[in-house]
């Protein structure tokens, strides 16, 4: 993803303006986001003979809205269908036929991405962490860390810190 300077934008771009402009950082969040999602749209159009409707991408902003404010709280399939009232099978088909990762892969990149950001630069211990960014015990937290990252949050920080 490009800025509107035309740079390239990494995760280290998202950590830096955290650091520097928070409330600036809420604001690129978002423009990325909306970026994000305008790519996926085009990337699907193109590859697929299925047309998502302005309706169904109207619906995916929504959402992926809700899940950036709503990460931290306890957010299951469930809840999301009933909060934008869909069927819970719907939902995660029109979910994963819009964003090609299931809804819990997507709520879990979110909350990693966000603890990412706290292993590097907090003294939080690993538990506040894991309890901050929505997941529901440490044991959870490490499983998916390590899925993820191929190690454990504690190997993380020690790593990125040296």
């Amino acid at each position: 993803v490009r800025n509107a300077d035309g740079n390239v934008v990494t995760d280290r771009t998202f950590i830096k303006e955290y650091l520097n402009h928070v409330d600036e950082f809420t604001l690129s969040m978002k423009g990325y986001l909306y970026i994000l999602i305008d790519l996926l749209g085009r990337y699907q159009a193109r590859t697929s003979n299925i047309h998502t409707s302005e309706k169904s991408k109207e619906n995916i902003i929504e959402i992926l809205q809700y899940i950036e404010e709503n990460y931290m709280h306890d957010l299951t399939v469930e809840h999301l269908a009933d909060t934008f009232h869909f069927s819970y099978g719907y939902f995660e088909r029109m979910f994963k036929n819009n964003m090609n990762c299931t809804i819990k892969k997507y709520i879990d990149d979110i909350r990693l991405k966000r603890s990412e950001y706290d292993l590097i630069y907090t003294d939080l211990n690993i538990s506040e962490i894991a309890l901050k960014h929505g997941f529901t015990n440490l044991n959870s937290f490490n499983r998916i860390f390590k899925k993820t990252y191929q190690c454990t949050p504690i190997q993380y920080r020690k790593e990125v810190r040296k």
